[in-house]
């Protein structure tokens, strides 16, 4: 952990220090957030060693940015916002049993309105956690809500931003957490945390001076079309109940995933552009199923259990091909800063090939993806079914064919 730590501080002050030899505009902040847990599990609920809820949690983060000044029509677009890295520390009831996770993010502040001395701004974050406590059946066998030493981190904030003076701005709205590993390895019930929080925002140089242009140009419409292709993990816990309501759960069985994607997009604003598209997903998890053949149980003299695995340890057997194909069909709308899109879909599965256990029919995907100048872009997804239910993180890659 602590190796963990010293590797994420490296990166920080060296991005610090880059940022600060080659733009004005740069500033620090430092946040405290105190709040409230989502009891949406039964961990949170109680269900823990302690027996007692979990209810409150205290966060701190501190972090840099660059403050863009007006000279793109986008920062003219997006009223001037800023962005920046930032480390965050979150202390949550239970800390034995869920950790003490530090995270790296990145953040997008934009303003809904400026005044002469103030601004209300919305925050939008997204990074890694790493220091979860994660489940274990023997030692931490309560915390179902992180099964992994790492998460994805994402921030949705908005506040209030008042001038103290020429260098200090101080900040106080509220914002909600989530932490989640996607369903890499399970128990995998997630964090979510909302908090008012109250900032400090110091600029090396003084109050930035926007420059204010009379006229941008209106956006040239164009269609786009999207090839990409994906790939990801997902994992799916084996649990075989015995006599007497005993349970023993397995280690995570992990599955591969790969998607192949063709979309439409019309591109209408410099901020939006909506379409759909379709996809064909193979998930190997699809048709599988758990064989125990080799496991017996063994009773000793005091009602004991224990597990003969003399014949063979438990393990997974992928079903046929055609099972572990789907195709899916997407409407699609990406919100663009610049080279950025926020991307977010709905979908539904036209054709399941598992004869069983079929996925929920509708389905989501939200994302972030970057646009390189050559018309490439990467990006990272997460598939959800039922607005809650996390399937698999995505990582992507793929080619953009753009006329007007």
């Amino acid at each position: 952990m602590k190796n963990k730590f010293y590797l994420l501080l490296s990166i920080f002050i060296h991005l610090n220090l880059l940022c600060y030899a080659e733009n004005k505009g740069l500033f620090f902040t430092a946040r405290t957030d105190y709040g409230r847990v989502f009891q949406t599990n039964d961990f949170v609920r109680g269900i823990n060693k302690k027996n007692q809820t979990v209810n409150e949690f205290a966060a701190f983060s501190l972090g840099f940015g660059k403050q863009s000044a007006g000279k793109r029509d986008w920062e003219q677009l997006y009223n001037f916002p800023s962005y920046g890295l930032a480390l965050y520390a979150l202390l949550p009831e239970g800390g034995d049993e869920l950790g003490r996770p530090l995270a790296l993010y990145g953040f997008l502040n934009g303003a809904f309105r400026r005044w002469e001395k103030s601004s209300f701004v919305y925050k939008i974050e997204g990074g890694f956690a790493y220091g979860w406590n994660p489940y274990d059946f023997d030692k931490n066998p309560f915390n179902i809500v992180i099964g992994s030493k790492g998460t994805v981190y994402i921030g949705l904030r908005a506040s209030y931003n008042y001038w103290l003076t020429k260098h200090l701005e101080l900040s106080a709205g509220a914002g909600f957490t989530h932490f989640s590993n996607g369903s890499y390895k399970k128990p995998n019930k997630g964090l979510n945390l909302v908090s008012p929080h109250i900032a400090l925002n110091y600029y090396l140089q003084s109050k930035p001076e926007f420059i204010r242009k009379s006229y941008i140009p209106p956006y040239p419409k164009n269609h786009e079309i999207f090839v990409t292709a994906g790939a990801g993990i997902k994992a799916f816990n084996q649990e075989i109940w015995y006599l007497r309501g005993t349970p023993y759960e397995y280690d995570n069985f992990q599955y591969k995933v790969f998607t192949a994607s063709l979309a439409y997009m019309r591109q209408y604003s410099y901020m939006s552009k909506t379409g759909g598209g379709i996809s064909v997903i193979y998930d190997e998890w699809g048709g599988s199923r758990f064989d125990t053949s080799g496991v017996s149980v063994i009773y000793d003299e005091r009602g004991g259990i224990h597990l003969d695995m003399s014949g063979g340890k438990p393990f997974t057997v992928l079903g046929r091909q055609r099972d572990r194909f789907a195709v899916n069909l997407f409407a699609a709308h990406e919100f663009c800063i610049h080279r950025v899109s926020i991307l977010a879909q709905v979908g539904y599965y036209l054709w399941q090939g598992m004869p069983e256990e079929k996925k929920l029919s509708l389905n989501e995907k939200v994302g972030i993806k970057y646009h390189f100048k050559s018309n490439l872009f990467a990006g990272i997804s997460l598939l959800a079914h039922n607005f809650s239910v996390a399937d698999y993180i995505e990582w992507n890659v793929g080619y953009r064919f753009k006329w007007q």
